[in-house]
């Protein structure tokens, strides 16, 4: 699998390329990664631009990162029209223009990474695009920036508490509720759920005294809220009584668990171990956003808390 971020220039309308200038259109990209500077042995990189041209062979795209000049990534390359999106990809096998494959990164022009090494991957990048010969005219619109970290497990973002927070008990009829917000960066160059190949896996490092009053609900970024758990209708049990001790328990769009299970390895997914959400629930959901996870506490009288709550996705599930 791989956990990817990207960062995105769309424009309102497909910009004209200047015919034959060699003068470039600059999409300028501010990159935020958690991994501060490239490296081709542990991460990868991906350029994708949507393009109409009418010959490929005018065609010039160069990358800069800010500690580099501009570095040619293709050129002159092959002959005909271009229509579609196109990727310059690490992982890419391709020696002439293909059109993007969402579900074959391989199927992408070859992209040099070591050229990249040492570049910050928390400033400007820019992404230009140039027409070189006269007389035959194209446009460019919606450029991507990803970089990539392979991985067998997935990278969640986390919210942690300084101590373990109460979940507020129910008083005077009012539900108790506490809410840990996620700020998730685009995972895809769709940057939209898409319940055919992305998968969610939400983590929960907490206590109860009784599970029965426990609910769970997450919430997309578009305000689609689906309840992962209820446990005061008896849908769900812990193998001991009603009392959750404290450690992790997860949930995910893979999850077949009936009962509360600790979990305490949150980069598996591990169906057994996770209470199963609906992929259908969260289809179409912007993955970059604010996402919330809130804990309900339903039933007055006991109590519980929360210290970890972690959010995690992978479309290439």
């Amino acid at each position: 699998t791989t956990t990817t971020t990207t960062t995105t220039t769309t424009t309102d309308s497909c910009q004209a390329l200047p015919d034959g200038t060699g003068a470039s259109l600059g999409f300028p990209q501010e990159l935020t990664y958690p991994f501060s500077l490239f490296d081709s042995t542990q991460l990868e990189l991906r350029v994708c631009f949507d393009i109409e041209h009418a010959d490929a062979s005018d065609v010039t795209v160069l990358l800069a990162c800010p500690s580099n000049d501009n570095v040619e990534l293709v050129s002159a390359l092959g002959a005909g029209a271009l229509s579609g999106r196109y990727c310059l990809d690490t992982r890419g096998n391709s020696a002439e223009w293909v059109v993007a494959d969402p579900q074959n990164p391989n199927a992408a022009l070859m992209l040099d990474g070591s050229l990249f090494n040492g570049c910050s991957n928390n400033f400007e990048w820019t992404v230009a695009i140039s027409d070189d010969r006269a007389g035959r005219t194209g446009c460019v619109e919606n450029v991507f920036i990803d970089v990539l970290k392979p991985s067998t497990t997935l990278s969640p973002v986390t919210s942690v508490a300084p101590t373990c927070t109460a979940i507020p008990d129910k008083s005077e009829g009012v539900d108790g509720e506490l809410a840990f917000t996620f700020s998730v960066p685009a995972v895809n160059e769709f940057g939209a759920f898409d319940e055919s190949g992305s998968f969610v896996m939400i983590c929960l490092e907490m206590q109860h005294d009784d599970v029965r009053d426990l609910e769970v609900t997450v919430s997309c970024s578009d305000g689609v809220s689906t309840k992962t758990v209820s446990a005061s209708s008896d849908e769900v049990a812990v193998p001991d009584g009603t009392f959750l001790p404290f450690s992790t328990y997860c949930f995910s769009t893979e999850g077949t668990a009936t009962e509360w299970t600790k979990n305490l390895d949150t980069d598996s997914s591990d169906s057994t171990l996770s209470f199963p959400l609906t992929s259908a629930s969260f289809d179409g959901c912007s993955i970059n956003g604010d996402w919330v996870v809130t804990l309900k506490d339903t039933i007055e009288g006991r109590t519980g808390c929360a210290n970890k709550v972690s959010i995690a996705f992978d479309t290439n599930a």
